[in-house]
């Protein structure tokens, strides 16, 4: 059973080859099947073929030709599903060169040249490079040029004249200039030839969708949420949906929830665990194991509030020629890392932005052995080695893989540096509380970009009644009330100031502010009332029809 499973997993991950791959296997050529050609309504031939592109996912490479008109077509989908934000991809193009990076545009993706004001709307994917886009907009142009000039000479002047400007920018005669890639499907991409390392010139926003987007994509919140609803089903022991604050005992304990393997689709558990580290916060540790294909994930996520400022952790690790205990004790380090960090070592220029490894709880030789097989191990690598490649960049790719490898190795010393704009990373110190003498850890301002990307800009965690609406809300005048009144303890407030003993947070008939909680009160006055009799005989003159009120009522 085990060995049908894992043949199972292989022929799975035999399905998307790399494009090295495809050059070297005749057994992962293009599938060809006849079809339709939309041109001349005779048999033409589709090619498809499935590969993986580095650094990006999964796409579709369609090919169709006609052999008797000589109708010919192409198009790239991506294979896997659409993303859950949708991104912008804005690249400064400074040289010739750049035009040769190449594109991913999904068929709900639009591509603009800026300073042209010239966009080339959604519609069929392509797989290309920047030239291919416009040189092929170029040539559309050309050739549908006399028609226009037949019917509008005007338009057509003007068509003249862009078309001047787009060969210009082709040609690298009014450079720069910048392009913008919008995909609301988030499955877009244009290369980053320094890759792993950040691109100066190209800037990457993932967004949030609106309504609109979402229904150009065929998405539907409604029957999303439904969809949700009827397939979740909640595991013993969950809190997922009750109020208060996390009871103690949930730390000790290991939450199961049904789900799907992400690998091959069956039913398995997502376990979860909180847990406090010391002089840190307290952290959820998710995992995942299919006991169908053996395919293991884990995550870790903060599971406090946001942190008011970012934090930065900086670890100088000697090489074992000059320290050889230091560097044991610090490659066994535990490091927590958040979704939102990113990594620099500054001796071999590596950059890692954040989320490029997701969260994991490991040790610092774990962390950078896991970045070591992300980029040499797997798929990306035949993406630097390819025939596509240039010699040069070949070269600096060998000259990278060796110095990662020298670091690995403990043969020469280097500083880690681990940057979470959110604060939910952490690095253990031995000398705790005390200083450690090899790692430095400040604290920053967040960048007004980088709340907008994690969305904290638009987040109001106080004020939820605006000044304006609190005053409308609140009566003119306020009349004394008695004892028993629902309002004879009210404190305005216009923000939550904490908890308070007794009273309740709320926007009532005297405006925003603080209330006698009516449980107490009433348990209170009923207290009251049995003080009014002694031994069972009444002590008061109208004991007899004297009652705690109805506070609730009133």
């Amino acid at each position: 059973m085990a060995s049908t499973a894992a043949t199972v997993g292989e022929e799975d991950n035999k399905l998307f080859s790399t494009i090295g791959d495809i050059a070297c296997s005749h057994s992962s050529a293009p599938q060809t099947v006849e079809s339709l050609c939309m041109n001349c309504h005779k048999t033409g031939t589709t090619q498809l073929l499935l590969t993986v592109i580095p650094f990006f996912r999964e796409v579709i490479i369609s090919s169709f030709s006609c052999p008797h008109c000589g109708y010919r077509t192409s198009e790239a989908e991506p294979a896997g599903e659409i993303q859950e934000k949708g991104g912008k991809w804005t690249l400064q193009v400074t040289s010739k060169e750049d035009f040769d990076r190449h594109v991913v545009k999904t068929k709900y993706a639009t591509f603009r040249l800026k300073e042209l004001d010239f966009e080339i709307p959604a519609g069929t994917g392509k797989l290309t490079t920047i030239e291919g886009l416009l040189r092929t907009a170029l040539e559309e142009l050309q050739e549908t040029q006399s028609a226009r000039e037949k019917v509008d000479v005007e338009t057509a002047g003007k068509v003249s004249e862009f078309i001047s400007q787009l060969a210009l920018c082709l040609a690298g005669l009014s450079l720069p200039v910048t392009v913008e890639l919008n995909d609301p499907s988030g499955n877009s991409f244009i290369e980053n030839p320094s890759a792993p390392k950040l691109d100066p010139q190209l800037k990457v926003v993932r967004y949030v969708r609106s309504e609109a987007d979402n229904q150009n994509l065929g998405l539907s919140k409604e029957n999303a949420v439904a969809e949700a609803e009827s397939s979740f089903e909640q595991p013993k022991g969950s809190t997922i949906g009750k109020n208060g604050p996390v009871d103690e005992g949930i730390e000790k304990e290991v939450l199961t929830i049904p789900s799907d393997c992400p690998n091959c689709k069956y039913p398995g558990n997502s376990e979860m665990c909180l847990t406090n580290i010391p002089y840190f916060k307290q952290i959820m540790i998710m995992a995942f194991n299919c006991e169908s294909c053996g395919f293991k994930d884990n995550e870790v996520k903060g599971g406090g509030a946001i942190s008011a400022k970012g934090k930065k952790i900086c670890l100088k690790v000697p090489s074992k020629s000059d320290d050889p205990e230091a560097y044991e004790v610090d490659m066994r380090r535990d490091v927590v890392k958040g979704t939102t960090a990113g990594i620099l070592i500054p001796e071999i220029d590596l950059e890692i932005t954040h989320g490029s490894l997701g969260g994991s709880y490991t040790t610092l030789e774990g962390l950078l052995q896991l970045a070591y097989d992300k980029l040499f191990e797997t798929d990306m690598a035949s993406f630097f080695k390819g025939d596509s490649t240039t010699s040069r960049q070949r070269i600096r790719f060998d000259e990278f893989e060796k110095q990662f490898g020298m670091l690995l190795a403990g043969d020469m010393p280097f500083t880690f540096v681990l940057d979470d704009p959110l604060d939910n990373s952490f690095m253990y110190s031995p000398t705790a509380p005390d200083p450690d003498p090899r790692m430095t850890t400040s604290t920053y301002e967040r960048t007004k970009e980088q709340n907008d990307e994690f969305g904290l800009s638009d987040m109001n965690t106080e004020n939820y009644v605006s000044e304006e609406t609190a005053v409308e809300l609140a009566p003119s005048t306020m009349g004394s009330r008695s004892i028993t009144g629902a309002d004879s303890g009210y404190e305005p407030s216009r923000t939550f100031l904490g908890v308070k003993q007794g009273k309740v947070f709320k926007l009532g008939d005297s405006g925003l502010g603080y209330y006698d909680d009516s449980v107490s009160v009433k348990s209170s006055i009923q207290e009251h009332m049995k003080d009014l009799q002694v031994n069972g005989s009444a002590t008061h003159p109208n004991a007899d029809v004297v009652a705690a009120p109805d506070v609730d009522n009133m």
